[in-house]
């Protein structure tokens, strides 16, 4: 019984891997907050240019998404029908 608490300062593990893997986890927090630190601020042309490529991005899948519904619309005269006898009903309250 007195060997088993004897050994309680000696590493579960002393191999190379086991050491390595560990330095790695006590070093990586902070060469985050140095990555973090490093790439944390947009100058003004980043941000321009981020929110051109976002409104552009949203215009074009709008514009996708408008084409798509009224190809279809235009396609199918039933749906069509539906849609206008719907338009007309509810235009007709303003």
């Amino acid at each position: 019984m007195l060997d088993l608490t004897g050994d309680k300062d000696k590493p579960l593990d002393t191999s190379p891997d086991y050491k390595s893997e560990k330095y790695r986890e006590i070093q990586a927090p902070e060469r985050v907050d140095k990555c973090i630190n490093k790439f944390s601020a947009l100058t003004m042309d980043e941000l321009m240019a981020q929110c051109i490529l976002f409104f552009i991005a949203g215009y074009q899948t709008t514009t996708s998404a408008l084409s798509f519904c009224l190809y279809n619309i235009a396609k199918y005269p039933v749906v069509q029908g539906k849609l206008y006898q719907e338009c007309k009903k509810y235009c007709d309250q303003f």
